[in-house]
């Protein structure tokens, strides 16, 4: 990808070539590679892989219905056009936590961009993205720590993702780091409504169909770390030095 550049996510030193088209870091000698015109920047410590059992195995099967691609072509790619100043020049767009390229399909459809990159965890659902993105290039990588140069990048696109990541203020600062503007999705959890269907309902209706022998006994992994309600989502973008141009508050997906 001679036309980005990548640095180490681990120490964010600068890369050089390795084997088979992929990069090491000669400060802290992490091997990167590109495995099938993918790049692997997830670093083998990573505290997040915990997770791939889930994005890699039930989280796909979960998208399989269609709702997924749905959701970004009737509903994300129309909100995110809305906000987007008609006057912004973007050369540049990071999808992060693109999943299987849904939004950036459906985007570059009504926003051609030159360079476009996509990043998330799951290599599964990269691959996805690979066989609709043929031209976007793909990251595997911990987007806490985004393998990309600073100011690299015209526009970021974070759309429900902010609630799965554990540290929702190192991502935005790593995003301010690396790109000038962003467009990013809350969802609305922390009201009234989603405690007690959430804290109370699911909890009572899991422990009765346990009872019934109706399902497994282990709680089910929950993918949403946070909840965010209007206030908290704006405090968060202040407190990580973003400066708000628009708002647009939904009732649909």
């Amino acid at each position: 990808y001679p036309e980005l550049i990548f640095i180490c996510p681990v120490c964010k030193g600068d890369l050089t070539a390795g084997e088979n088209n992929g990069y090491r870091c000669p400060a802290c000698n992490e091997v990167y590679p590109v495995v099938s015109g993918i790049w692997d920047a997830l670093p083998r410590n990573s505290p997040h892989r915990k997770y791939l059992g889930f994005y890699e195995g039930v989280g796909v099967s979960m998208d399989k219905t269609g709702v997924a691609r749905l959701n970004a072509q009737k509903f994300k790619c129309p909100n995110v056009l809305s906000v987007l100043s008609a006057g912004l020049q973007i050369q540049s767009c990071l999808d992060i936590g693109c999943g299987g390229g849904w939004f950036m399909e459906e985007f570059i459809r009504h926003k051609p961009i030159d360079k476009t990159i996509g990043m998330d965890i799951s290599l599964v659902r990269l691959r996805e993205a690979q066989s609709r993105l043929p031209a976007t290039t793909l990251i595997r990588g911990d987007v806490e720590s985004i393998p990309l140069a600073d100011n690299s990048i015209d526009l970021s696109v974070v759309l429900d993702v902010i609630e799965h990541i554990e540290h929702p203020e190192v991502l935005l600062k790593e995003i301010s780091r690396i790109s000038s503007h962003l467009i990013i999705k809350f969802p609305i959890e922390d009201t009234i409504f989603d405690r007690f269907r959430k804290d109370w309902w699911q909890k009572c209706k899991r422990f009765f169909q346990r009872l019934a022998g109706r399902s497994s006994p282990t709680e089910p992994f929950e993918a949403h770390l946070h909840r965010f309600n209007v206030n908290k989502a704006l405090h968060l973008l202040k407190d990580t030095g973003f400066s708000i141009r628009k708002k647009l508050l939904v009732e649909l997906p």
